[in-house]
């Protein structure tokens, strides 16, 4: 197994384990407090991450354009490092937006035992549609994400 995947391995049983100590407390908010503020860290997390990769690429960006400019071709290592800082970019993107779905679906999961286990059960029916929609917009993307094998818009 490689690295990158293992890592994924990691943080995914870790989102899990963190989910499921929502069993240990006592409150009647349980169901919804930890998952929510955990889908929205991981959902900041993308707006934060996002911005420094497409940094690092224009700026690689721009530096092999300044190699091109006096040359028929431009520097071959600059290139390459772009290539693969953009491959990265990618990389760490996806692995965000599937961490993101995978807290999605679990949350969703978690409104739907909130709403039978507890009184508040109108908070939970409106935290349940909105992460049933978030849900299903999820898997719409995985299929979208699997059906064109550019990576999609990213």
């Amino acid at each position: 197994m490689n690295e990158h995947l293992m890592n994924i391995w990691i943080i995914v049983v870790v989102i899990v384990v963190i989910n499921l100590l929502i069993f240990l407390t006592k409150s009647d908010n349980k169901f919804w407090k930890i998952p929510i503020l955990i889908w929205g860290l991981i959902f900041s997390t993308i707006f934060i991450i996002t911005p420094i990769q497409n940094r690092k690429v224009n700026s690689l960006d721009n530096q092999y354009w300044e190699s091109v400019e006096d040359k028929s071709c431009g520097d071959r290592e600059v290139w390459e490092e772009l290539k693969n800082s953009r491959k990265q970019s990618v990389k760490v993107r996806m692995t965000l937006l599937y961490f993101l779905g995978i807290q999605t679906i679990m949350t969703f999961i978690l409104q739907i035992i909130g709403y039978k286990k507890t009184e508040k059960k109108k908070l939970y029916e409106r935290t349940s549609i909105i992460f049933g929609l978030l849900t299903l917009l999820f898997l719409v993307f995985q299929v979208m994400v699997e059906i064109v094998p550019t990576g999609l818009f990213f």
